[in-house]
């Protein structure tokens, strides 16, 4: 079925492998920013990047990104302890050593419920997969939780790297535990962004007027479309050709963000 978009009127974007690579932002970033601010396009950026959320503001800051607030920032670490607090459930943490001391202080100590997965890198160990195992086996009322839906996420270097679900994906086999993943795709995550952004510009906004930008076919643009929102693919960060082959199916694929928001401009008006 053919894909229809009228006015933008707001913006969804992911923030690595579209706007920056660790610490280096993609040229033409902050001009393309500037001109959806003077367009009074309002933008989210919808990640799951599970930094602390205030580790992740900080590093936004030292980019020097436009009219950079951290209001604009919906990251899946703050969406991840909202589901849990809401569902009275003590976490096993399997996450990053930035992540893990700020979980500890969200949550008592007891008995945990659940087993939240995030982006561990060298922090993964077979005694912590191993833990976590054996607290799903426990009760199948115990739910195993991830941080992102992504399979693997660009590093400075240009390399891949594994991200959070093929681990969480790991104890699935093992326990018959199904993920509950709480960035994205989740529709739930982008529902949660199209809700920012009503609620920062003080507008009422459908699906179809936002689009989400974002450099992974799967999570990004695939899951934005689930959800009812366009997707634009970037040709940065993880993207590879074959994406464009995939039955994901973008709504549009672009040369880079600046070249999203030259389109969006042209939507808008």
């Amino acid at each position: 079925m053919e894909r229809k978009q009228g006015t933008v009127k707001a913006v969804l974007t992911d923030l690595n492998g579209v706007l920056h690579v660790d610490y280096i932002l993609f040229e033409g970033v902050r001009e393309a920013l500037q001109r959806l601010h003077d367009a009074r396009i309002p933008v989210v950026f919808i990640t799951n990047d599970d930094l602390p959320t205030e580790q992740l503001v900080k590093k936004l800051e030292t980019l020097n990104l436009p009219y950079f607030k951290p209001e604009i920032v919906l990251n899946s670490t703050l969406y991840a302890i909202d589901y849990m607090k809401s569902n009275s459930l003590i976490p096993y943490c399997v996450v990053s050593a930035e992540l893990d001391p700020l979980l500890k202080r969200e949550f008592p100590e007891g008995e945990p419920n659940c087993v939240v997965i995030g982006d561990t890198q060298q922090h993964l160990t077979f005694d912590k997969l191993n833990t976590a195992f054996r607290i799903l086996m426990k009760d199948k009322k115990h739910r195993l939780l991830v941080t992102s839906g992504a399979k693997y996420y660009l590093l400075k270097s240009g390399e891949l790297t594994l991200d959070a679900l093929p681990f969480a994906k790991l104890l699935e086999f093992a326990t018959d535990h199904e993920p509950i993943i709480l960035g994205k795709p989740s529709p739930a995550f982008f529902e949660a962004g199209l809700q920012r952004l009503c609620t920062l510009s003080g507008q009422m906004y459908n699906k179809e007027d936002i689009v989400m930008i974002g450099d992974d076919v799967r999570s990004d643009v695939a899951g934005a479309q689930g959800a009812g929102i366009n997707g634009i693919l970037v040709r940065t960060g993880k993207y590879k050709p074959s994406d464009e082959q995939e039955p994901h199916n973008p709504f549009l694929v672009v040369d880079n963000f600046a070249r999203a928001v030259d389109w969006i401009i042209e939507k808008h008006f």
